[in-house]
């Protein structure tokens, strides 16, 4: 009797692992490298507005498996103080193939000159997007995470990955470009569900 069940029970880890996708098994996590600039010309929470570059609030490189795309980070609400010394933000975020964009500086009435403004933003094909909710410290510290809810990538590091995967990203600010959190540092992980 003893030996019956040793041979079922293995007889039935064999047809588990037989059943389980071969593709399941080849898509493994994107850990992207992050780069990207504050916009200063960010208006935050208005939803899509006639020129898509106020709409952005960071965009710069993500760079997965040595394959550079842009990143693109949408506020949603504003950052807002949270528990004690918290900050948090709500945002939507996308990762195109490419990106025309550029920065300058704008002349804003009753403030003056304002360098780090988003100018111009034409995306490229869209690979991955999602939303998020991001708490950062005082000290620049921040970290985030949420659902994919787009997945148009067919190859790629973000080939496999389908809707309702995770992110999950942490960061820093690095010496400013511009001023005070401009310049955002850190590691954008894509964890893909399983089919």
């Amino acid at each position: 009797m003893k030996r019956l069940l040793i041979l079922l029970a293995a007889g039935l880890l064999i047809l588990v692992g037989v059943a389980t996708p071969a593709g399941a098994k080849e898509c493994r996590a994107a850990i992207g490298e992050v780069d990207v600039q504050f916009n200063m010309g960010v208006i935050f929470g208005v939803g899509v507005a006639a020129d898509p570059a106020t709409n952005v609030s960071y965009i710069g490189d993500v760079t997965f498996r040595g394959e550079t795309s842009v990143l693109v980070w949408f506020n949603v609400v504003p950052p807002t103080p949270a528990n004690g010394q918290l900050v948090t933000a709500e945002e939507t975020w996308a990762i195109y193939d490419t990106a025309e964009y550029s920065f300058g500086v704008v002349d804003v009435p009753g403030v003056g000159p304002v360098p780090g403004v988003l100018t111009e933003f034409a995306p490229g094909e869209l690979l991955l997007g999602g939303s998020d909710v991001g708490y950062g410290t005082p000290s620049g510290r921040w970290r985030g995470g949420g659902p994919v809810t787009e997945a148009a990538a067919d190859d790629g590091p973000l080939g496999c990955i389908p809707v309702g995967s995770r992110v999950f990203w942490n960061g820093s600010y690095d010496t400013p470009e511009i001023g005070p959190g401009t310049h955002f540092l850190g590691k954008f992980r894509v964890f893909p569900t399983l089919p």
